[in-house]
């Protein structure tokens, strides 16, 4: 905006000589003098106003402090040499192109008889195509500041490749040579041209090509600007409730996101989500780069329109080539290359609705909504659907396909898909069914077929969710529909965290409760409503186990509040001296049996098998006995025997 100030400023203030010449030349219209001289100096004030305004316009634009170099960051040197070549060729247009205007029209009509001289004329426009070629040689030359600029944009590392224009100066680096040869010889031609004679043409294409570079830097500049812009406030489109300088922070930090995912608790179905700043600048950064694509995109077909009417290409023509006929659908009904093009055009037309129906609605739609994801992405969805089932009704309709035929086509089309591709419809009407019922959102923890994890997109045929080890799980849509679902945060993102605690017997378990609720009251992500709890949970087998409940904002702190809690729990227990036991186990042996005894303890280091029957050739018996003893100690008797 302070941009667009300055050069409104700059321009009101190069307009002030002009106007004094454009004052000057309605005074010579209406003057006491001869109607010829005063027509003759009205033209010539209008021709120096114009050359004036031009002249001073360059020099602002090519300033330091002019829009070339703080706003298209354009060194010096070559800004400087942009205007000193734009102000050499509006002197040389005012001496050399005005007077041959002035002829050509009549306004050098001495005593009421106009001057004719088309040798004259010819001979000052060739020397001004020379000079231009003479100033475009300096120009474009190897060592001039331009050439170094753009070869050193073409070398650099650092290149912003998301820009248009960095992608396009990129461009010209590398083919400077090639691009500064066409120039050149373009030019010679148009001279060529007319020293041959062929002064219409000659000043046609010069015309044209003049008209042409005008649109071309006029469309860098409407881009850079729109970019510009986009980057200045595009924060005002992603968050409605985030404060000034919340904005103004993301704003000025805006190129450095980075999308991270959720760490998540190896215990429980619990995620720790991104950081709200760093999911703003992600969406940020989305929303920026679509608005650069579609303002490219709209600069780039304005720009076309534009050079198709400067070089006036004929309607007669292209209204020829659109009705020549490709294909009958029957004797009477032609399929012309017009309605193959107009199909072409809603399809494309289709295509960008689907990719930046999101940017549209943040735009106009979003920022005036609760920040929802899980309902902006749903209405993005239906309406891309929409959006794409429109457009491709209104192509086959383009081509001649009326809606019986395409009824009869979407039938056999319907039962084809429901034989062979039954699971994949079934799969698309669930995601539909998602997207209007809204069991998980994007955002939500859920638990569905044994997996657990953080809903990352809703597709058109699967969910990707994002599970414990940061791996992205695709789940058929059917799955949310007809299996068992849990939404961890379907409600709101409250979830409660249970630790169990087991103390020694013979401790006051009214003492206990009370140290468990002071040490969660002073845990800082344990919510005071709902309230924690503790209570008496049961006897176990080697203490007494409480149970202690907190709640917490949101699943991403309950397993850092868990960790506290329980280093907390240890040590105050430590400092009250309270008794946290270790599982023991004991054993009672009241009688050992006589014979057991006498096994245990009668030595025997005899370990080798000792075969009964005679050895032969079939496999041995079930009478074989291996006889293997195994010294297992001793135990001592009750009563010392």
């Amino acid at each position: 905006m302070r941009a667009a100030k300055s050069a409104f400023l700059g321009i009101l203030a190069a307009m002030i000589w002009p106007l004094y010449l454009v004052l000057a030349a309605f005074v010579f219209r209406s003057g006491p003098w001869p109607r010829s001289c005063g027509a003759l100096g009205s033209a010539v004030c209008w021709v120096l106003a114009i050359a004036l305004f031009a002249s001073e316009t360059i020099r602002l634009v090519t300033r330091p402090s002019g829009l070339l170099v703080s706003q298209f960051d354009l060194p010096l040197r070559v800004a400087r040499q942009f205007g000193r070549a734009g102000r050499f060729l509006v002197a040389a247009a005012a001496l050399f192109v005005a007077p041959v205007y002035l002829i050509d029209h009549g306004l050098l009509a001495p005593e009421e008889r106009a001057v004719s001289a088309p040798t004259f004329g010819r001979m000052l426009i060739l020397t001004y195509e020379l000079l231009v070629w003479c100033a475009c040689v300096r120009l474009l030359r190897p060592n001039s500041a331009l050439i170094e600029w753009l070869s050193s944009t073409a070398a650099a590392p650092g290149v912003e490749r998301n820009s248009t224009l960095a992608r396009g100066l990129a461009w010209l680096g590398r083919k400077r040579r090639l691009v500064a040869s066409v120039v050149l010889v373009g030019i010679a031609f148009v001279a060529v041209l007319e020293i041959r004679g062929y002064s219409f043409t000659a000043r046609r294409l010069a015309i044209g090509g003049f008209q042409t570079t005008a649109v071309l830097a006029l469309a860098v500049g409407l881009h850079h600007a729109l970019k510009r812009t986009i980057d200045e406030h595009a924060w005002r489109w992603t968050s409605p409730s985030r404060s000034w300088a919340k904005a103004l922070t993301t704003a000025v930090a805006f190129g450095g996101a980075t999308r991270t995912r959720g760490a998540w608790s190896s215990q429980e179905v619990l995620v720790t989500p991104t950081d709200s700043s760093t999911e703003e600048d992600d969406a940020l950064d989305d929303l920026a780069l679509g608005l650069h694509r579609l303002a490219a995109g709209v600069t780039g077909v304005f720009a076309l329109l534009a050079v198709a009417w400067v070089w006036d290409l004929n309607a007669a023509l292209a209204r020829f080539l659109l009705d020549q006929p490709l294909w009958w659908i029957d004797e009477q009904t032609p399929v012309t290359l017009g309605n193959v093009c107009h199909a072409v055009i809603v399809l494309l037309l289709g295509a960008t609705a689907w990719r930046y129906m999101n940017t549209f609605f943040s735009v106009t739609l979003f920022r005036r909504m609760p920040d929802d994801p899980g309902v902006r992405f749903a209405i993005v969805t239906l309406c891309r659907y929409l959006a794409i089932g429109l457009a491709l009704i209104i192509a086959l309709g383009a081509i001649h396909l009326d809606m019986a035929k395409i009824g009869v086509v979407l039938a056999a089309l319907g039962v084809g898909l429901g034989f062979g591709l039954q699971e994949v419809v079934s799969n698309f009407v669930c995601g539909i069914i998602l997207l209007l019922e809204r069991p998980i959102r994007i955002g939500d923890v859920v638990t569905v077929g044994g997996t657990s994890g953080k809903v990352d997109r809703i597709n058109i045929r699967a969910t990707t969710i994002i599970n414990a080890d940061n791996q992205c799980m695709i789940v058929p849509n059917r799955e949310f529909i007809t299996g068992n679902l849990v939404n961890w945060t379907h409600k709101d993102k409250i979830v409660r965290v249970l630790l169990k605690v087991g103390v020694a017997y013979g401790n006051d378990p009214d003492r206990i409760v009370e140290l468990l609720l002071e040490i969660a009251q002073a845990d800082v992500d344990v919510l005071s409503n709902p309230a924690p709890g503790a209570h008496l949970d049961e006897f176990g087998d080697f203490a007494l186990v409480f149970s202690l409940s907190v709640y917490v904002a949101e699943p991403g702190l309950s397993s850092k509040t868990k960790h506290r809690l329980y280093k907390a729990v240890q040590d105050r227990f430590s400092r009250e001296e309270i008794v946290l036991p270790y599982p023991t186990h004991e054993l009672h042996v009241s009688r050992v049996p006589q014979d057991l005894t006498q096994a245990l303890t009668t030595p025997s280091r005899q370990t080798q098998a000792q075969r009964v029957d005679p050895p032969a050739n079939q496999p041995p018996g079930p009478h074989v006995l291996i006889a293997t003893t195994t010294h297992l100690g001793s135990i001592e008797r009750p009563g010392g025997n």
